[in-house]
């Protein structure tokens, strides 16, 4: 199996000054659904970071929301043609829907923000 598919710990996002310095000098895109903060690194990996907060639903929506992120950026950061540090964070209007949303929904709205990353 390809290297390419996997989350490793060195693509998680989890350093308090790393995330810190993407929300400070990061730039935004976002829809009414997603905000998504990047900001591009010299790192050779992309890394994830996923906020939820606890008024976007009970512990088994925010995580399946989490599951879904990650699974996109696994899937999708080897198309991507520079590394990047990504921060991902539901709007309210997604917490709304999100119990009818399958991942298909997330990744097509995911597909339609990021698409700037692409080769």
């Amino acid at each position: 199996m390809s290297r390419v598919y996997t989350f490793t710990r060195l693509e998680r996002l989890s350093k308090r000054r790393d995330i810190d310095n993407v929300l400070k000098n990061g730039e935004k895109v976002s829809n009414d659904y997603i905000t998504v903060l990047y900001l591009y690194n010299d790192m050779d990996v992309s890394r994830l970071c996923i906020i939820v907060g606890k008024k976007f639903g009970k512990a088994h929506e925010r995580n399946r929301f989490k599951r879904y992120i990650r699974e996109y950026f696994r899937l999708h950061k080897g198309e991507w043609r520079k590394c990047v540090d990504l921060i991902v964070i539901p709007r309210k209007s997604l917490a709304s829907m999100f119990e009818n949303l399958r991942y298909r929904d997330i990744e097509v709205m995911l597909d339609e923000l990021l698409n700037f990353l692409k080769k």
